[in-house]
């Protein structure tokens, strides 16, 4: 194991749970960004209770970051331009700026705190992982396990702007400094004929199958859809429409907003996706719940997107009737629920290719292991 690695996360809370994941066992520290307070610490908690005096988290880091994140308000309504417009000129007016702070920040020592409470100062990694964020890493080698080729994304999108041209050419300048970049084979550009997959190494997706939680059982309805929220808290407000306008019985996590009313989703443990009594889930379609749905094999609704919204939301939605996985949903939930049996036959295929490309459907435990075999190779030349 490596003494420490830097994580390059991008906004929701997926890109960081990914990340951490990715990197529990190849590294005794590893060093994260602090996006989202206490709701970022109460989450890597729950998830890493063994790793809790080896993950860090910086709030130095992540404010440094915050400019290259998407944010609610970038969504928000009362905005004369799209929303990848206003992120565009964000991003243009602070990525050079934030490439140089970054390794400033290095020279200088990344402060940070350990989840169970003791401080470290970062003056070198061994290596950095990039899960999204459009930035040069201080750090090499520097790896890229995402979504899919970021330029690409942008590329093919739905909605042209000057402002998705920047985008698309800063991810170019960006993708060339990987040493690897990791895709699951059901990315968001899945099925695409133009998809350039040249330096990409394809993956089973980034999730773990969760245990069933027979503890759960009796708080989770049987035939209950799980709602899970985005962790940017954007496509709120056509959930709750989905919600509101369908048949229950429903059930969302922990840590979903207040406007999700409680009495009409319960809250349930983060444990319950693999919960038999949960036949189906409900999301705006980010590709962390998409992966998770699909391991746990839950078929998959998701929430219409816009032309203009994040252009990973608009390709991932339709990844998922490409690959049969699930269906977008316009007005309510049951067309979803309708198709369940054939949505259930089109993710029993996929895992079985899953199985022939790979000998394995878990992404996480994959990738690391490649990323481990690729590190001491290295180390190897060096010495």
């Amino acid at each position: 194991m490596l003494d420490s690695a830097l994580l390059l996360p991008a906004h929701g809370h997926a890109p960081y749970l990914i990340g951490a994941r990715l990197l529990r066992n190849l590294a005794a520290g590893i060093c994260i960004p602090e996006y989202y307070g206490e709701a970022q610490w109460a989450i890597l908690r729950d998830e890493f209770p063994r790793e809790s005096d080896r993950i860090f988290l910086s709030k130095s880091l992540g404010a440094c970051l915050q400019p290259l994140l998407l944010r609610d308000q970038d969504c928000s309504n009362g905005h004369t331009s799209p929303y990848v417009d206003r992120y565009a000129s964000r991003v243009r007016e602070h990525v050079e700026s934030i490439d140089f702070a970054l390794a400033e920040m290095l020279h200088n020592g990344i402060e940070a705190v350990s989840l169970d409470g003791h401080s470290r100062k970062f003056f070198r990694f061994d290596f950095a992982l990039n899960t999204g964020l459009p930035v040069h890493s201080p750090v090499e080698p520097v790896y890229y396990a995402f979504v899919s080729r970021m330029s690409q994304i942008y590329e093919f999108s739905p909605y042209q702007s000057p402002g998705v041209a920047f985008l698309k050419e800063l991810w170019r300048e960006v993708e060339p400094s990987f040493e690897r970049m990791f895709v699951p084979r059901l990315h968001s550009l899945y099925g695409c004929q133009d998809f350039d997959s040249a330096g990409i190494t394809f993956t089973p997706s980034f999730a773990q199958p969760v245990p069933v939680n027979q503890d759960d059982t009796p708080a989770i309805p049987s035939g209950s859809t799980l709602v899970v929220v985005s962790g940017t808290g954007m496509g709120l407000d056509k959930l709750n429409r989905l919600v509101n306008a369908s048949s229950g019985p429903w059930v969302t996590l922990p840590r979903s907003p207040r406007e999700l009313s409680e009495e009409r989703a319960p809250r349930v443990s983060p444990r319950s996706w693999g919960n038999p009594n949960i036949r189906a889930v409900l999301a705006r379609s980010g590709l962390g719940s998409i992966w998770q749905a699909f391991l746990n094999q839950r078929p998959i609704g998701v929430v219409k997107p816009d032309a203009e919204d994040d252009p990973e939301v608009y390709h991932n939605a339709q990844m998922i009737e490409k690959a049969g996985i699930g269906r977008i949903l316009t007005e309510k939930v049951e067309p979803l629920l309708d198709g369940l049996p054939e949505h259930s036959y089109a993710i029993q295929r996929q895992l079985e290719r899953e199985l022939e490309n790979f000998g394995t459907a878990d992404g996480i435990e994959y990738t690391a292991a490649e990323m481990k075999r690729l590190l001491a190779a290295s180390l190897a030349e060096q010495t």
